[in-house]
């Protein structure tokens, strides 16, 4: 690795480009931290010329002390406020000198010959935007971290499956990967920008990879090179409520961004009645058999009816704004002069 300076906001002490800049996020998870630095350190990189940031969301656990004592190796950027996942990876890709960015979670592990291999193969595809390889939780289990196509076929630009299993180190085009744990060009960057900040968090990775197919670019995942996930360790620390309306925020306006206004309108009766129906159920079940798993989709269906509920009285008060308008100019419009009669 690159050696540099720790320190909130340090510029690299000089402008030479490198092959890969890894930047990983942190907020609240700094025994993850620790891990995940570690498995780099260890990293064979066959000879890539690489540097390491490390964006702190604001954290209160000391992980930003953890990382200025223990890994001075790397590139510190200490935020004075939690940015989000989106705004922290873009603040760093703008300042990063590699030529390929790694986007990672703090609580991923990386095997010692991952990051080269997944290198490699971006480096030699000219075509790739994004790759991604496999992620595995604790027990092992394959994570499904790549889909082939947006929201279930509803958002326009997916892929279809493949028809075979892909043969090693060949990869499958995918409509779009998880945001942790990813390779992505800089001149894809450069070119349609980075993830959009307006999603705090959920989301984002996919509106970004639309955007890469869009311009013609392809995300590809490889199945034979893998990372560990622990999966949501920031998140746990997260009320519930605050987690369910992030998710449920995002989605909506992912859906209200791509779908025409009326087949829009079509999603949010549906998903209005069928949570509905959830809440109902799931009140239920928290009556006969309280636990966290029913409590979670509890609070999901309930963040969707009051979110499409007020955002569907946002709508009707705007078209009675508008009514009430467009009456008054009628009303204020004076009415046409009659010709003048002809005389006979």
């Amino acid at each position: 690795m690159d050696q540099g300076k720790g320190g909130a906001g340090g510029a690299p002490e000089h402008s030479q480009p490198v092959d890969l800049s890894i930047i990983v996020i942190n907020w609240n998870t700094a025994d993850y931290l620790a891990g995940c630095l570690d498995s780099l350190a260890r990293s064979d990189l066959d000879g890539l010329k690489a540097e390491v940031w490390v964006t702190d969301n604001a954290s209160t656990d000391g992980s930003a002390d953890l990382v200025r004592s223990r890994y001075p190796w790397t590139r510190l950027e200490a935020n004075p406020s939690n940015l989000g996942f989106a705004a922290a990876n873009n603040a760093v890709m703008r300042k990063a000198r590699g030529r390929v960015f790694f986007l990672l979670n703090a609580d991923m592990v990386v095997p010692p010959d991952t990051t080269a291999k997944l290198f490699s193969r971006i480096a030699s595809a000219p075509g790739i935007a994004a790759a991604a390889c496999r992620q595995v939780d604790a027990s092992g289990s394959t994570l499904e971290s790549c889909m082939f196509d947006f929201m279930d076929g509803r958002i326009p630009g997916g892929v279809q499956p493949p028809s075979r299993e892909p043969e090693a180190g060949q990869g499958v085009e995918v409509a779009w990967v998880w945001g942790s744990g990813v390779m992505v060009r800089r001149e894809v960057f450069e070119q349609i920008g980075g993830l959009d900040e307006a999603f705090f968090m959920y989301y984002e990775d996919l509106e970004w990879c639309w955007r890469m197919r869009r311009a013609g670019w392809r995300v590809v995942y490889y199945d034979d090179i893998h990372v560990l996930h622990y999966v949501r360790r920031s998140t746990a620390r997260v009320p519930v409520k605050t987690t369910a309306l992030r998710l449920v925020a995002g989605e909506l306006s992912l859906m209200q961004r791509f779908l025409p206004p009326r087949r829009f309108r079509q999603f949010l009766i549906r998903r209005f009645l069928y949570s509905l129906r959830g809440v109902g159920f799931y009140r239920l079940m928290l009556a006969l058999a309280p636990c966290e798993k029913y409590q979670t989709k509890y609070l999901r269906y309930r963040t969707n009816v009051r979110l499409i509920a007020a955002q569907s009285l946002a709508w009707s008060q705007a078209v009675r704004i508008f009514r009430r308008l467009a009456g008054r100019l009628r009303r204020r419009s004076p009415s046409p002069t009659p010709p003048p009669a002809k005389r006979g």
